[in-house]
């Protein structure tokens, strides 16, 4: 991290002076396997998780970071025929039973400010497994919900 802040600084992105730093893991299909790993050994807080069509597994890992960091925010957007559907509903229904907060919209009806002032958001999409990360410029549209 502090090779990146240094870059980050150096580039003139962030001030030199400016250490905090703002962890938001993000990833597509697979990458899931990693970004709950990381979520459970990395030192750094992470402050978003963006599961692109990739809650394929490793639910329990997502849970337990959301429950002892509540400031972390997630977004899982998801598919009809990416193989991660069944897991989001189920993570939602656990969620019902655990009594957490959450909205669930269609792609095309969620907001700005459904982005930035939920902390657990769920996002079915229309689209095909590899077109959630650029459709409606979700990346973007998502990074932009943490400012």
């Amino acid at each position: 991290m502090k090779d990146i802040v240094g870059f980050l600084s150096k580039e003139k992105i962030i001030s030199s002076t400016d250490h905090s730093v703002r962890l938001i893991y993000a990833g597509h299909s697979g990458a899931y396997r990693v970004m709950s790993y990381l979520l459970l050994n990395s030192s750094y807080t992470c402050n978003g998780i963006l599961l692109f069509d990739a809650l394929y597994g490793q639910q329990e890992k997502f849970t337990m970071y959301l429950q002892q960091h509540s400031s972390c925010k997630m977004i899982n957007i998801y598919t009809d025929n990416g193989g991660t559907m069944q897991n989001s509903r189920d993570l939602m229904m656990d969620m019902d039973e655990w009594k957490w907060k959450y909205i669930q919209k269609q792609e095309d009806d969620i907001t700005a400010s459904d982005l930035k002032n939920n902390k657990l958001i769920f996002i079915h999409s229309k689209v095909e497994h590899n077109d959630v990360v650029a459709n409606n410029n979700n990346f973007q549209r998502f990074l932009e919900s943490f400012k």
